[in-house]
């Protein structure tokens, strides 16, 4: 790891790999299942419609996985290596982006991990055209404003060590709690084993996010503002993730790449805009927000969180 600190775009590549492995795996076992971090969200806020659909075992499966790799992180002797000591904007402007973040993925059908890492290597035109406006409005956005960075959230003063046992025991029993459900369900070894590899897939994925700084917030910002700091060594994160799932797409498990939809409308690209706003505002978006989870509970859970689900409500019912 000391190491990669002095090598960023290296370290972004590395983790753009792990990405690529996480992902690869999920598309493969479940023939075609895109990893969407903007979905999965969905799915937990959603329990009743993604248990219908058969989705909420494995999506809370991932989630537990997501939450176990960061809190792994919390026992380590420097555990803000993976993330800022607190987030940068007030609870207001956290809330703001979580709900334009919400209301963006949902319109969208995706963020930066099944438009970008998942998208773009099966050529899909609807992810490229995602893809093109979210990072564009997101540079917009982050460049142009760069105040709404300068303050630190009223919530920071929060110490994620003293609650490291807390976060670890709910992700083991998160996994306990799907086993125990599934058993009492469906007790198949192919419905035990889709909760124990989705658990290890959120959980590579998780590496993979720290590993290539997504975690941090002040990196994404620092890329997505373009100014004498710009810091362009995430754009390697994206190049190890897509020429990785170039190869493990489109060669490996060709059979298993999922229907393409190319219908491009004015919501979808709307939706992709208002994603890209939100995210140059606080630097977040779903995958990371669900990791930091252990590290920033209460900021998150009093903004970003809560208005990003309601983002979502309000697209499904304007849809």
């Amino acid at each position: 790891m000391e190491a990669l600190k002095g090598s960023p775009w290296l370290a972004g590549f590395i983790g753009g790999l792990v990405l690529c492995v996480a992902t690869t795996i999920n598309l493969g076992y479940k023939k075609g299942r895109v990893t969407g971090m903007s979905g999965i969200f969905n799915g937990l806020i959603n329990p009743i419609s993604s248990w219908k659909d058969s989705t909420f075992i494995w999506k809370s499966s991932f989630f537990a996985g997501l939450l176990f790799s960061s809190s792994l992180t919390l026992y380590s002797g420097s555990p803000y290596a993976f993330f800022d000591r607190n987030l940068k904007q007030s609870l207001w402007t956290l809330g703001f982006s979580g709900l334009l973040v919400g209301l963006g993925t949902k319109l969208s059908n995706g963020c930066t991990s099944g438009h970008g890492v998942c998208g773009l290597p099966r050529f899909s035109l609807r992810s490229l055209a995602a893809v093109m406006t979210f990072m564009a409005t997101g540079v917009i956005t982050a460049t142009l404003f760069p105040a709404s960075q300068s303050i630190t959230s009223s919530a920071s003063s929060f110490e994620p060590r003293q609650y490291s046992n807390v976060f670890l025991g709910s992700s083991v029993a998160i996994l306990l709690s799907n086993l125990a459900i599934v058993k009492g369900v469906s007790p198949s070894s192919s419905s035990i084993s889709e909760i124990l590899v989705s658990f290890g897939v959120g959980s590579i994925f998780g590496l993979g996010l720290l590993l290539s700084g997504m975690s941090r917030q002040s990196k994404v910002l620092s890329f997505l503002t373009l100014n004498s700091n710009w810091d362009p060594s995430l754009m390697f994160v994206m190049g190890g993730a897509v020429l990785g799932n170039l190869i493990t797409f489109n060669l490996l498990i060709p059979q298993n790449k999922p229907p393409q939809n190319n219908t491009i409308t004015k919501s979808f690209i709307l939706g992709a805009a208002l994603f890209g706003v939100g995210w140059g505002l606080s630097g977040v978006c779903p995958g990371p927000s669900m990791l930091a989870l252990p590290y920033y509970f209460p900021t998150l859970m009093l903004s970003f969180i809560p208005m990003m689900a309601i983002g979502q409500y309000i697209a499904s019912y304007i849809q």
